[in-house]
């Protein structure tokens, strides 16, 4: 946890703070002694929750997980909360307007913002409760792509897309597990896992993340950075991951081979990368072209964000990239906090093609934060890969 995010989950608790404050506590409850209580109490809480999860989260301290999955649900809570006060205050507002009435609401107007809290209450809880359920169980998701350069050997090729974990303080014991089990339960010919496996230290989680080599597939499995990584030590990851037997696309690439053909996966750093680990194609294509490649082979890229595919000036339509693999943007986590995400990025998930690249964006398997997904399922996607004409 950096300073820069400290300073800026201070800022919004203390937002969050005043405006539950002020349209829930003070207009609704209004006797002054039960105020003050509920004021303390909702700072108290909100405060706890995030300075435990912050230490938490910088220390690698797992064996709080239970309440810290709780303590940052409750958060969402929270957020949601402060949206459905908006519009009982919306109400309030336009009542008040028609009546031209004091500030103070009283008799039906305040019953009615009384009620309307209430509501407010139970949507927030149901909303985010619906979301914690949803994001503790990924789905395999099939879809299918046609390309007329693949070559007929590897037509009905299935890839796993994988990202997006964020194994970390709170992220139940049983999850990585299941996932791989599901994982292994789709029988995909490569797995690729794009980038932000973990929220912690490798003394802290190592322990937990070298399950991931139970996955199995026949090509094995393909491991990139996300951004994350490069919070928590990408260099030391990254050696972790080759030890427990990923292998490791660090700005290079792998051949696979089937008959007389071979298709090219090459996997590229994260944006964030700076020095010898920042992202570079232009590297793992002539890595992977000097590697007994077949010249014009079908290529595909795994990059964590899918603005990458704009890298140096649009690079990969340059090198004839044909599908980039991607994740990053959980397909927004939390409604409607995804329309924040087109903003940086050329999408949200599904598949676009941009620049003449065929790009998909996984919504991700895990969370970051709270562990609830609102609007934006977790998904593993299973890509089976055709040759048209």
């Amino acid at each position: 946890m950096t300073w820069q995010s400290t300073v800026v989950g201070v800022v919004g608790v203390v937002v969050l703070w005043t405006f539950l404050y002020f349209t829930l506590i003070k207009a609704v409850v209004l006797p002054r002694l039960a105020t003050r209580i509920a004021a303390v109490a909702l700072g108290v809480i909100v405060l706890g929750t995030m300075g435990a999860t912050g230490v938490a989260r910088t220390l690698g301290i797992p064996r709080f997980r239970i309440w810290l999955i709780f303590g940052t649900s409750g958060l969402v809570v929270l957020v949601y909360l402060c949206g459905l006060m908006v519009l009982v205050g919306f109400m309030n507002l336009v009542w008040w307007l028609i009546q031209r009435r004091p500030k103070t609401p009283g008799g039906a107007r305040l019953m009615a913002v009384r009620a309307g809290a209430v509501l407010a209450i139970v949507g927030s809880l149901t909303i985010s409760g619906y979301g914690f359920v949803e994001a503790q169980r990924p789905t395999v998701v099939a879809q299918s792509l046609a390309f007329g350069n693949l070559p007929a050997e590897f037509d009905g090729l299935t890839i796993a897309l994988l990202t997006d974990i964020h194994l970390g303080a709170t992220t139940r014991t049983s999850f990585l597990p299941m996932l791989i089990d599901e994982v292994n339960a789709a029988h995909p010919d490569l797995i690729v896992i794009a980038g932000d496996i973990v929220d912690g230290t490798v003394s802290a989680l190592g322990p937990e993340v070298s399950q991931l080599s139970r996955l199995k597939a026949p090509y094995g499995v393909v491991v990139t950075t996300g951004n994350h990584e490069f919070v928590w030590g990408a260099r030391s990851w990254l050696d972790f991951y080759s030890s427990i037997g990923l292998r490791v696309l660090d700005n290079d690439g792998i051949v696979l081979r089937r008959g007389s053909a071979g298709i090219q996966i090459l996997g590229i750093n994260d944006k964030r990368g700076t020095g010898n680990m920042a992202a570079d194609l232009q590297l793992a294509y002539d890595r992977t072209n000097t590697s007994g490649a077949d010249p014009g082979a079908f290529q595909i890229l795994v990059a964590h964000q899918p603005l990458q595919v704009h890298t140096d000036n649009n690079l990969p339509g340059k090198l004839g990239i044909d599908l980039q693999l991607s994740g990053h943007t959980h397909g927004g986590q939390l409604w409607p906090f995804g329309y924040l995400a087109v903003l940086t990025q050329p999408m949200l998930s599904g598949t676009k093609v941009i620049g003449g690249v065929t790009v998909v964006t996984s919504p991700g398997a895990g969370t970051w934060g709270a562990p609830v997904r609102v609007g934006a399922n977790p998904e593993i996607p299973l890509i089976t890969l055709h040759r048209s004409g």
